[in-house]
């Protein structure tokens, strides 16, 4: 029975130093997205090797997790802002073509439904 404890011991902390390698790897590839700096990196891997000297490996796959759900965060916070930046590129693109086409005089000269959708247009942009 003692064996069997010890092997199955030796299986949990092999378990547990897999997830630790799988999420240094994956705080590793969130920080080449966010283009972290050395000096960031540094400060974090001090405090990954404080909760790894406190508590343990488990304290050092907590910190780790604690710390990717954060990079996590501003990876989406970042993805929001371009999302929206995006958006904002394309309604000025939008204004620019109706701009364009609306500085055209032969756009006078024809149905005044014409004018009406530009004016209505001119009001969604404001």
């Amino acid at each position: 029975a003692l064996a069997a404890s010890r092997k199955e011991l030796q299986q949990q902390q092999h378990a547990v130093k897999l997830r630790i390698t799988s999420a240094q790897l994956h705080m590793m590839d969130q920080w080449m997205e966010l283009e972290v700096k050395g000096a960031d990196q540094d400060r974090v891997l001090q405090a990954q090797n404080l909760a790894q000297e406190r508590g343990g490996p488990i304290e050092e796959l907590r910190a780790l997790t604690l710390e990717t759900a954060r990079l996590e965060a501003k990876i989406e916070g970042r993805r929001e802002i371009m999302k929206r930046w995006q958006q904002c590129r394309e309604l000025e693109s939008q204004i620019q073509d109706f701009e364009r086409e609306a500085s055209d005089s032969a756009r006078l000269k024809g149905s005044s439904v014409t004018l009406l959708r530009e004016g209505q247009a001119r009001k969604g942009f404001r």
